[in-house]
């Protein structure tokens, strides 16, 4: 997950200055202003803050997961997710759907198996969207049932930590340090298409219970910071456990915010990946 996003994060830059970069240095030259100073872009360049730990990150997440698991989804329970990119004052772009449904959960004696059809579509290729459905079988065996009830507890954890810990002690000469680790809960408004509906999907008082945990990823070098980005993500026990693969935790919105230089001028770049639909 932590590792696949420092490459993600520079492609989709790459991709980006063909999208946005000119419109916006043309926007930035009439307007005789220079890189925007918003509270963000202020944040990302303030001095480090207190260290957090692999660990404390991996139990920030467990905690608000709540205990949700996969073995706790319904045949038919689906989620739908964008991924998105802004640069600066530019408009948000829409670069990928991702869509993962529980199509089959059957068990026999010996195990537990979950399909989920899982639906990519990269809108990044022109005006022609490019699918590619896959479906991932997940088999738990009868040994495992009830420990699998914590799967996004002590094994999500234990991948996190296992992930962040190379990271943090890599041996190529870069690291990850992680800092600012901070929590909230709070009551969020579901995505539109639930709060259409006619009973808003069963959700009481049409809220869904949230709790966000951010912090910040230093990449080194040796001594020298090569790249720093914020994380936030938004989590809630009553969205579908369907995620389950290295790129993304069940979230309900996920976002890296970090500078990308171009032609000697910082960029404020934004990528999200956020629950547009569910089903439970």
């Amino acid at each position: 997950m932590i590792k696949s996003v420092r490459t993600q994060l520079q492609k989709d830059f790459i991709l980006l200055a063909g999208i946005q970069i000119a419109s916006i240095i043309v926007a930035v030259i009439l307007v005789a202003i220079g890189p925007a100073c918003t509270p963000e872009l202020e944040e990302i360049q303030a001095p480090l803050g207190p260290e957090a730990t692999p660990d404390a990150i991996a139990t920030a997440f467990i905690e608000a997961l709540s205990g949700n698991s996969v073995l706790q989804a319904d045949t038919g329970a689906r989620v739908y997710y964008e991924s998105n990119v802004r640069v600066d004052i530019g408009s948000v772009n829409l670069l990928a759907t991702t869509e993962r449904e529980l199509i089959q959960k059957e068990e026999d004696s010996e195990k537990i198996r979950l399909v989920i059809k899982h639906t990519q579509t990269d809108l990044t290729q022109g005006d022609d969207p490019v699918v590619t459905i896959t479906d991932d079988i997940i088999d738990i065996s009868k040994e495992q049932a009830l420990a699998a009830l914590k799967l996004s507890s002590q094994n999500q954890k234990s991948s996190v930590i296992k992930e962040m810990s190379e990271l943090h002690a890599s041996a190529d000469e870069l690291k990850d340090t992680y800092h600012n680790l901070r929590t909230r809960s709070f009551k969020l408004i579901p995505p539109g298409p639930i709060v259409d509906s006619s009973d808003c999907r069963g959700l009481p008082g049409c809220q869904l219970d949230a709790t966000e945990v951010s912090y910040d990823v230093v990449i080194w070098q040796g001594e020298k910071e090569l790249q720093r980005y914020s994380v936030s993500q938004v989590f809630s026990p009553q969205i579908p456990y369907l995620m389950t693969g290295e790129e993304h935790l069940p979230v309900v919105q996920e976002c890296y915010r970090y500078l990308e230089s171009l032609d000697g001028r910082s960029y404020y770049v934004s990528r999200c990946f956020a629950l547009k639909d569910f089903e439970q």
